[in-house]
């Protein structure tokens, strides 16, 4: 799994410390021993306790590993997300796991958007059997942060033609650098840095993405910066 790539490419450059977990019915957190935080939704375990265990593990390595890496650095910008990716009104666009708000401000800007989700029910919701079929034809992927931790990530980019376009957003999303060169069709990660420890005990009683927002600061990581830092 690219998470787990990523976790022991962090962990070989410095290891990662002992930690604490908040676990919410939305999101996950590890607060490690030098004040980092970081978050991952988890609101879709497995019901059988064997897949459960092994999700929770995988949880806590991107929790882990946003407490890391999500932090304010200068590759970082506040650009838009919809600003940022320059959609044509004839590209077929694919969102893997249900983000209504984003949904709706494609709509706004007279875009069509074919979605998909494992868990949640949404008359806009396609039938999962037939996703494979769209991410094959797609110009335009978005997936969430959760794609990571499910590891639907591995198998999706793979599917996409060679000019399509992947963004991954949500406070999930992990911004690392590496993710460009492991994945060719990724453009941008719009993800979040934690602001404030009170983000803890809001996510210990069932707070969502919007009972947080104050607590995050959205920011995004370009393939442009990132190739602008290699050069």
């Amino acid at each position: 799994m690219i998470l787990e790539d990523l976790f022991s490419l962090l962990n070989g450059q410095k290891s990662f410390q002992p930690f604490q977990l908040h676990r919410g019915e939305i999101f996950s957190a590890v607060e490690d021993s030098e004040g980092g935080i970081g978050i991952a939704a988890s609101p879709d375990f497995p019901d059988d306790s064997a897949g459960a265990e092994d999700y929770l593990k995988s949880v806590i390595m991107q929790c882990r590993i946003n407490a890391r890496i999500n932090q304010l650095r200068h590759d970082l910008t506040d650009v838009s997300f919809i600003h940022s990716a320059k959609f044509q009104g004839n590209e077929k666009i694919v969102m893997a796991g249900f983000i209504r708000p984003v949904y709706e401000q494609l709509l706004d800007a007279g875009l069509s958007c074919h979605v998909f989700d494992l868990t949640k029910e949404a008359y806009e919701l396609l039938p999962l059997e037939e996703m494979d079929d769209y991410l094959c034809e797609a110009d335009v992927l978005i997936c969430t942060g959760t794609a990571f931790s499910n590891g639907s990530i591995d198998a999706m980019f793979q599917k996409l033609k060679t000019t399509a376009r992947l963004y991954i957003i949500g406070p999930s999303a992990p911004l690392a650098p590496v993710l460009f060169d492991w994945i060719p069709s990724l453009q941008g990660i719009f993800g979040s840095v934690v602001k404030t420890k009170e983000i803890l005990p809001k996510i210990d009683s069932g707070a969502g993405r919007r009972q947080l927002h104050e607590e995050l600061q959205k920011v995004a990581l370009l393939r442009s910066a990132t190739s602008q830092d290699r050069s």
